[in-house]
């Protein structure tokens, strides 16, 4: 029975481990991480990369996102890098970077996790008209 019981302590804290990043730095979402190995393959890193949600401002051209924050954040070096903190619900923030200092926010202490915002794409509104479900929301298969 104490087998038991340090082996599900052992697994426990070992799921505990992998949660924590290793080196300190933020876990990113595998867009963010596409965005990053995309913009150093690109040749010309000034160009925004297609595919990818961009706001054009007077100041520069944003990238918007999300992030969870710890208690080690400091919103100052978010302002050194020219990044827009929007709302702040508890740990998660919505923020918007300056695209080209993409890389530069991935390095800062006091988050756990980023995640770039992702380009909005109809999938269901096709699959109703394959299915003819749109033809029975307007009662039209009944006449």
């Amino acid at each position: 029975m104490r087998s038991i019981a340090l082996l599900i302590c052992l697994f426990v804290s070992m799921i505990i481990a992998a949660q924590i990043p290793q080196n300190g730095l933020a876990k990113l979402s595998p867009r963010t991480k596409q965005y990053l190995l995309q913009l150093k393959n690109s040749d010309n890193n000034l160009n925004p990369l297609p595919d990818y949600v961009y706001k054009k401002t007077s100041s520069g051209v944003y990238m918007s996102g999300l992030v969870k924050v710890n208690a080690a954040v400091n919103a100052s070096d978010f302002e050194t890098l020219g990044i827009h903190v929007g709302t702040k619900a508890g740990k998660i923030w919505t923020v918007q970077i300056p695209a080209d200092k993409v890389e530069q926010f991935t390095r800062l202490n006091g988050m756990d996790y980023i995640e770039l915002d992702e380009l909005v794409s109809m999938k269901l509104d096709s699959v109703r008209k394959l299915t003819h479900v749109d033809s029975v929301h307007d009662n039209s298969a009944f006449e």
